[in-house]
């Protein structure tokens, strides 16, 4: 199955992917903001083992963001949640409290940092339900 239209590439199995975003970028602040909180308030999400993250398929992403986001009040803004939606920790495939997190964040503010994490996803060659395939999450000042 191929998951990625790109040139070939290596993997250092040694390497340790990190998703990182700002919370001094206007671009994407909320979205950092609330994912630093949850890092730091409920369970350390994506900063170390075991709470690692790991990507899923399309068909989880979309239950967990459902999971996460049910009756969630919008407030005129995009529902934010994290454990990202498209990760096996997500709302939905983990099942835990400490996987249910959501926030109302700017929609633009959600859009960047979503195209951020598929970037990022594709550059690091995060394949979807590899368990072997962690990453971590590093929210900078």
């Amino acid at each position: 199955m191929t998951y990625f239209n790109q040139s070939p590439g290596c993997v250092v199995p040694a390497a340790e992917p990190t998703f990182g975003l700002s919370m001094s970028n206007e671009n994407v602040d909320e979205s950092a903001e609330f994912i630093k909180r949850v890092q730091e308030t409920v369970a350390p999400w994506g900063v170390a083992e075991p709470y690692w993250l790991t990507r899923t398929t399309p068909e989880y992403r979309d239950l967990n963001r459902k999971a996460a986001c049910r009756g969630f009040d919008r407030q005129g803004k995009s529902c934010d949640e994290f454990p990202f939606a498209s990760t096996l920790q997500g709302c939905f495939t983990w099942a835990s409290e400490s996987s249910c997190n959501a926030a109302s964040v700017d929609l633009q503010d959600n859009v960047r940092a979503g195209r951020k994490l598929g970037a990022f996803y594709r550059r690091e060659r995060i394949m979807r339900s590899r368990s072997d395939d962690q990453f971590y999450v590093k929210i900078y000042p």
